[in-house]
């Protein structure tokens, strides 16, 4: 009997460290809100834990720009590149492309935008460039956001840091990145990069100025303030106590959501997501009302992204109907003139 290769062990071992991860974090929120069960009960017989419909509405429709915001952005950068398509094609293939988040991998987030994009005559290659910036450039804006709380403001939440050392790391850690963008640029520092992002070297260095990078870098993070306005809208919809730090329940969620895209192994980064928005929010507010807000939070945010989702493939299905039909009315009308 043959022995099973190394490799095969690696694989099984990695698919229970990812699944010991993810259950960790849902033990986590599960504890934090039975041993503060209590004091959720508590909160909701006096009202400080409440359901205000019209601020919920409100905070979904914060939701929703923010998503569409995020898709435009997306457009703006394949315009840029040379990789223009129709916009309707543009937005429904990035808001299709959300359902991506669900699958274990994550690939489709990327394949989705690759495959509409060949259909439209677009290389792959420029579209995972165009992608790989879009993700940058989201990602570094809620880091950005993040870093510029902790140097702002003292956290409530512990760190093994004194703030004077964590704050020269984060200036430390902006420096080097914006160092490193003119290499990238040139082509000089794409070798740095997996070898996914390398396809940067074959863009045109005049369509990433600097000026651009930082355009989309600050349109980012308008879309992260988005999306922390509306998860900040939605947490005074259920608690009527205000939190002592609305600034870091703003930056919160950002630098939680892009933690959780980064858990490739975690649909939709289930529970990295959560735990992470957990530790950070906990000590804003009662830690039990908090776990209910997390709780909350993932159904509000899925709702958001299934329901742009399906409106997208509605719109898609439609636009390729249509011109379905227009391919058979034109054919009878050309074969004729060919007569």
């Amino acid at each position: 009997m043959s022995r099973p290769h190394p490799s095969t062990y690696k694989h099984h071992l990695s698919i229970i460290a990812k699944t010991a991860v993810v259950c960790l974090m849902l033990y986590y929120i599960g504890r934090v809100l039975m041993r503060n069960i209590s004091d959720v009960e508590a909160a909701w017989s006096e009202g400080r834990l409440h359901a205000d419909i019209p601020m919920l509405a409100g905070s979904f429709f914060l939701c929703l720009v923010h998503f569409c915001s995020r898709a435009v952005l997306w457009h703006l950068v394949t315009v840029r590149l040379g990789a223009a398509v129709p916009i309707r094609t543009a937005l429904g293939s990035y808001l299709l492309s959300l359902l991506g988040k669900y699958v274990p991998g994550k690939v489709f987030l990327y394949a989705a935008r690759v495959y509409f994009y060949r259909k439209s005559g677009i290389r792959p290659a420029l579209t995972t460039a165009c992608f790989a910036i879009e993700m940058t450039a989201s990602m570094a804006a809620a880091a950005f956001l993040f870093s510029l709380y902790l140097l702002v403001k003292v956290p409530p939440f512990p760190v093994a840091l004194p703030i004077e050392v964590l704050r020269a790391i984060v200036v430390s850690c902006w420096v080097v990145f914006l160092l490193s963008v003119p290499a990238v640029l040139r082509g000089k520092g794409t070798r740095l990069l997996p070898s996914k992002l390398r396809a940067l070297s074959s863009l045109n260095g005049k369509s990433l100025e600097i000026g651009f990078l930082v355009l989309i870098l600050a349109y980012a993070a308008f879309n992260w303030i988005l999306l922390g306005g509306g998860f900040l809208l939605l947490m005074q919809a259920m608690v009527s106590t205000h939190p002592n730090d609305p600034f870091l329940l703003l930056v919160s969620f950002p630098v939680s959501a892009v933690l959780g895209v980064l858990a490739i192994f975690a649909p939709a980064g289930l529970g990295v997501r959560e735990g992470v928005l957990l530790m950070l929010i906990k000590y804003t507010i009662a830690p039990g009302v908090a776990a209910v807000v997390v709780i909350v939070s993932r159904l509000w945010l899925t709702t958001a992204e299934l329901l742009l989702a399906g409106i997208a493939y509605l719109l898609m299905r439609h636009q390729s109907r249509v011109i379905g039909d227009s391919t058979e009315l034109t054919a009878p009308s050309s074969l004729t003139s060919e007569g």
